[in-house]
């Protein structure tokens, strides 16, 4: 953590400490632990999930491609029209196809 927003955070931090900043030694764990997630995690984490699935795309095995999605669509808060929509936008053209027009009809939950 020597660059970047990191870096800067851990820094600042360190200048304050070494200071000896009579404020700096009145921070709390719970007020460095506040601050630090405000530093570092995401504003909106289903909003982030939710362009992580968006960018999700089937490479090489159909099962890690399945498991990636599982784990990334119980996290977006979709209803099961919105997840099979994104489930088909990772696949390759050819094998969305075949999966919306099989014998039995198109799917209607993602479990199908």
């Amino acid at each position: 953590m020597t660059d970047g927003p990191g870096g800067f955070w851990k820094n600042d931090k360190t200048d304050l400490l070494l200071a000896f900043d009579p404020e700096a030694e009145k921070v709390t764990w719970s007020e460095f632990i506040d601050d630090f997630r405000t530093s570092f995690e995401p504003l909106d984490p289903a909003l982030k999930v939710q362009l992580e699935l968006k960018n999700l795309r089937i490479k090489d095995r159909a099962d890690k491609y399945t498991y990636q999605f599982t784990y990334l669509a119980k996290q977006t808060g979709y209803n099961d029209a919105a997840q099979i929509m994104a489930f088909k936008r990772g696949l390759p053209r050819s094998l969305a196809l075949k999966i919306m027009t099989r014998p039995e009809g198109a799917p209607t939950t993602i479990k199908d």
